[in-house]
């Protein structure tokens, strides 16, 4: 991870709304969080052949509850792990390292934040569940 180019990320994303930025395949090492969809989906905005681009990235190795669902208890576990995610990543620069594309076509991606596997720290917080994909 390049401290020098993510701090260009970084002032080029301030003041835009995300859901401006384009979307496109991942091939980034690094980039900034720009939004916290649940406690295992992000926005980052990475730099992509010059330009400034959003990537949806699905956190590989977990899977957190859901803040989308008619239960209650769910809903507000799925919650606690978003805003925690939030406070963990959101406008920090994080490693992106690839994994592949999920059912959903989103980025299969462990995040670092400042070396720290993100996804292990969830775990660890028990905020998301060991989960891996075939």
């Amino acid at each position: 991870m390049r401290c020098c180019r993510g701090a260009r990320i970084s002032s080029l994303a301030d003041g835009l709304d995300p859901r401006d930025l384009p979307v496109l395949g991942p091939t980034a090492r690094w980039g900034r969080v720009v939004r916290v969809v649940d406690g295992d989906t992000v926005w980052v905005a990475v730099r992509e052949r010059m330009r400034l681009v959003r990537l949806t990235v699905r956190l590989h190795g977990i899977d957190a509850p859901e803040t989308r669902t008619r239960d209650a208890a769910e809903k507000k576990l799925g919650l606690q792990s978003k805003a925690e995610l939030s406070s963990m990543v959101l406008d920090r620069l994080v490693g992106i390292e690839h994994k592949g594309l999920d059912k959903y076509g989103r980025c299969l991606a462990v995040l670092y934040l400042e070396g720290v596997d993100v996804s292990a720290r969830m775990i660890e917080r028990k905020l998301a569940r060991p989960y891996l994909t075939k």
